[in-house]
């Protein structure tokens, strides 16, 4: 949209000059107006762009939120596995004539409790890392749309100092101005 304002600006300041004489109020003014035409295009350029970061990075935040949950059911899923798999532990020291008390039976299942734990614990340390990093693109695609933002409107302000800038140097030699 930006690029073509900036293309409307350029044509309409060419088109004025070329259709009117270099005495009438829109001739004089064709090159001001091209020149705020130009920069108003440079400036919604920035606007729309940071306004598309400020979207995307909404979006890598939910997703983070998302990989965090998605971590959280795999702990509950981990957790509820060691479960089964230490009923299944005590069932079959029963079945073997051993007491669910026997040391090496309670050895087995601290081992499988342990692994289990640590399993579920990994799990939700990664849905945390993944939430992070994903949170801190967010924050890097956001300040870039606000660098991008800022630098339209300095280089719309450059657009306009370089017109004016053009026109006094002009004016001072004695030369008209015209597109």
């Amino acid at each position: 949209m930006a690029m073509v304002l900036a293309a409307l600006g350029s044509m309409f300041s060419q088109a004025m000059a070329a259709a009117t004489t270099a005495g009438t109020f829109l001739a004089s003014n064709a090159g001001t107006i091209g020149t705020a035409l130009a920069a108003g295009g440079t400036v919604y350029s920035g606007i729309s762009q940071y306004q598309a970061s400020k979207a995307e990075a909404k979006q890598l935040k939910a997703k983070g939120d998302n990989e965090f949950a998605k971590s959280q059911r795999e702990a509950d899923r981990r957790r509820r596995e060691t479960q089964v798999l230490l009923s299944r532990a005590n069932a079959v020291a029963a079945a073997s004539g051993a007491g669910a008390t026997d040391a090496s039976v309670m050895a087995t299942k601290e081992k499988i409790q342990a692994e289990g734990d640590n399993n579920a614990m990994l799990d939700m340390y990664n849905g945390l890392v993944n939430r992070s990093d994903l949170y801190r693109e967010a924050a890097t695609t956001k300040a870039s749309g606000r660098s991008k933002l800022f630098s339209s409107i300095i280089d719309a302000g450059s657009t306009v100092y370089s017109d004016i800038a053009r026109r006094n140097r002009e004016s001072q030699s004695g030369d008209a101005y015209v597109y």
